[in-house]
């Protein structure tokens, strides 16, 4: 829980104890059922209360209602999406994402399933994986701290062609292209730079698949003096 949460509950526990009258009283039933049903009442009406208190202090501790964390400016700055930014973009851009985590081999995405959500891994590692016919997993790629995942999905729609599984513990930015393309009427400029910093990374992405497919047709066809 964040920080003065022990404060809050220990004052909701001290409420909700004093409500509850103290001693053995003799009194008629009708008159028991009646303070009984009053001080329930009471209790319930403190519970409330500080249910509702904690869940505002956590929110104001930076999580939003689904669960989700607001992402920090910082994080933005030091990333690629950030590389071009402005203080007061980074600022922008940080108030459309969240940040969220997954734990250790859980998918982040599934083969063909539809996301327009770009992530940007913040920490952890993950791998892009896709099954066999027969079945089996196999690793197409490893992502670590700083890789952007989901890049064509976020631009354009389309079904990922892989899923995406978590090594270890995960952190990462989520930015929906809805939420994103909001910011195109106020700072169309923010929108130019963050969709130079997706193109970078898919012809990085591109370049290295390139890299390898020239390295395995050396080796299978033996060409060029390298085998």
């Amino acid at each position: 829980l964040p920080r003065g949460s022990e404060f809050i509950l220990a004052s909701w526990s001290s409420g909700v104890a004093a409500s509850v009258p103290q001693g053995r009283q003799s009194v008629h039933y009708p008159d028991t059922f009646e303070c009984c049903g009053r001080h329930v009442r009471t209790a319930s009406a403190g519970i409330f209360a500080g249910i509702q208190t904690v869940l505002h202090t956590i929110r104001g501790a930076g999580m939003t209602n689904n669960g989700e964390s607001i992402v920090d400016i910082n994080i933005i700055k030091a990333s690629s999406l950030g590389n071009e930014l402005s203080d007061d973009q980074c600022e922008r851009l940080a108030s459309v994402a969240t940040s969220c985590a997954i734990g250790d081999g859980e998918l982040l995405i599934e083969e063909g399933q539809k996301d327009e959500a770009l992530h940007l891994i913040v920490s952890g590692h993950m791998e892009a994986v896709a099954r066999t016919a027969g079945g089996d997993w196999v690793t197409l790629q490893l992502l670590r701290e700083g890789d952007m995942v989901g890049e064509m999905g976020f631009i354009d729609g389309v079904e990922h062609s892989a899923s995406l599984r978590a090594l270890g513990n995960c952190e990462l930015i989520r930015l929906e292209r809805d939420s994103f393309e909001e910011l195109l009427k106020t700072d169309p400029d923010l929108i130019y730079k963050v969709m130079r910093a997706i193109v970078r990374e898919v012809h990085r992405i591109l370049r290295g698949m390139n890299t390898q497919y020239m390295e395995m047709s050396n080796y299978i066809s033996k060409q060029h003096g390298r085998y």
